[in-house]
């Protein structure tokens, strides 16, 4: 009960995230919105590991982590791309069908999958796909194939990024490595905005990323 508790805060607040970046990412281009997102982020995230480790809670993958916030960084910015361009009513479902290809990855490595969790999965996709078709101005650019394009790529980048975070905890440190995982992606934000010359934070009234 405690796990189906905490997983639908997650979902609960992972929708409100996305319902935010429809606007965002619309207004303030992609990159400056993703990088102000995942710095403060670390911001929240980095005491939190910091406590970990001192406590002894530390362990686990590494490697596998920095490699999920790979996976995290190329599904955000998937994720940020296809709401800039996409209405909600057609990005939000496809990319919030995402826990699909979790469970799937599940049964195909061999752990048990239950009727409740793919119960849950169909009640997350199918509320995604309800909201979304409630939303009475949504005035996305209707980016079709480009749109859907971009929400395939966000979803697999997730449930990537779901799939090696739970091999790097599989010995524990799944607070130790928020930090880690969430600088990764961070860098690697930047490093594609930089080696795009695209916009990613503001100085002097014009967002920049670089002099």
């Amino acid at each position: 009960m405690i796990a189906i508790t905490l997983g639908l805060a997650a979902a609960l607040a992972r929708g409100a995230h996305d319902v935010c970046v429809r606007y965002v990412s619309q207004n303030n281009g992609i990159f400056a919105s993703l990088v102000w997102v995942l710095g403060f982020g670390l911001v929240l995230a980095t005491p939190v590991s910091a406590v970990a480790w001192q406590q002894g809670a530390g362990g686990g993958s590494l490697p596998l982590a920095m490699l999920s916030g790979l996976f995290f960084a190329l599904g955000g910015l998937a994720l940020y791309k296809a709401f800039s361009i996409g209405p909600v009513r057609l990005v939000a479902p496809v990319i919030g069908a995402y826990p699909i290809l979790s469970v799937g990855w599940a049964c195909l490595s061999g752990t048990p999958v239950t009727g409740l969790q793919w119960g849950m999965v169909a009640v997350i996709v199918g509320g995604i796909a309800l909201l979304s078709q409630s939303d009475p101005e949504d005035h996305g650019s209707g980016g079709g194939a480009p749109a859907i394009f971009w929400s395939l790529l966000a979803g697999m980048g997730f449930a990537a990024t779901f799939a090696v975070g739970q091999a790097a905890t599989a010995t524990g440190g799944e607070l130790a490595l928020l930090a880690p995982t969430r600088a990764v992606a961070l860098a690697a934000v930047l490093a594609v905005a930089l080696a795009l010359r695209a916009p990613c934070a503001r100085s002097g009234g014009t967002c920049r990323c670089w002099r």
